[in-house]
């Protein structure tokens, strides 16, 4: 449906010097709500710590890749590339942070997850997922254990 401008009045323009930007944000707004109820950032910084070298800590890393699972699964691979077209406002990461995301980076994170310390954060998550949602448990049962 199209509208004409009423009689007497001129259309709408931009002012002078003025650019229309466009921002496809997607569902990053809303992985990123749940994301911070869930303090998965927190969560993860404290069982593995953060990286010794770099701009992003594994828990940063891990955020994205929760995003890039969540938004277009796949094989985890070319994470940069997937990245591209997304602001990094809408990932909270800083244009160093954003720049930083690779391959090499989400392995280093994937690594951290893997290791001694990273096996109490499914744990730990189930946890604050429960509270935080107030999910009733009299009938659930997950099994954070492995056997290796």
């Amino acid at each position: 449906m199209t509208r004409r401008p009423r009689a007497g009045r001129p259309p709408r323009t931009a002012p002078p010097g003025a650019v229309h930007r466009t921002h496809h944000l997607g569902p990053h707004p809303i992985i990123t709500h749940f994301l911070a109820r869930l303090t998965l950032e927190a969560i993860i910084r404290g069982c593995v710590g953060s990286a010794r070298q770099g701009v992003v800590d594994h828990a940063r890393t891990l955020a994205v890749l929760v995003h890039n699972l969540l938004v277009s699964p796949g094989p985890l691979y070319r994470i940069a590339t997937w990245l591209a077209p997304v602001e990094p406002d809408v990932l909270d990461l800083t244009s160093a942070q954003y720049a930083a995301i690779n391959d090499d980076r989400v392995a280093r994170a994937l690594d951290a997850l893997t290791s001694e310390r990273g096996r109490s954060i499914w744990f730990r998550l189930a946890l604050r997922l429960i509270k935080q949602f107030e999910l009733a448990t009299q009938r659930f049962h997950h099994d954070t254990t492995s056997v290796c």
